[in-house]
């Protein structure tokens, strides 16, 4: 039997949980937390680790009220032994801040609004990735 993949959705747009969870369903994946603030995502986080039963990827909204991506994203990379892929969603689509989340560890950036369609080969691709990796 195979593992069963963990995804945590950060995102404080209603319309943009149930988009990237409908596609990560439509993918067969079932097991989807979700956070609508930075906060909250980072308290998902340490208590999945505590439980071990980390996540497998994260999706992450870069403008949120509060916390913003880039402070969630930094904290997330300086958890002791979380090392857990994470997607960065936005509908900012300025070069430099693309670069900046790439460069604080982003595995990929997403520019919102994404056709599903789009963002469903966009996640496929990623996990496949993940899949390559970890056999290696």
């Amino acid at each position: 039997m195979s593992e069963t993949l963990r995804f945590l959705l950060v995102d404080d747009s209603p319309l943009a949980i149930k988009v990237m969870r409908a596609c990560l369903n439509s993918l067969g994946h079932s097991e989807v937390t979700e956070a609508n603030d930075g906060k909250h995502a980072l308290d998902l986080m340490y208590l999945a680790k505590a439980e071990r039963k980390q996540y497998h990827l994260i999706f992450l909204d870069w403008s949120m009220p509060g916390m913003n991506g880039m402070d969630v994203l930094s904290q997330i990379k300086a958890i002791p032994g979380f090392n857990v892929p994470v997607v960065v969603f936005s509908a900012n689509r300025d070069e430099a801040t693309i670069l900046r989340a790439m460069k604080a560890g982003a595995v990929d950036y997403i520019t919102k609004p994404i056709a599903p369609v789009d963002l469903t080969n966009r996640v496929a691709k990623i996990l496949n990735n993940l899949k390559l990796k970890k056999a290696q």
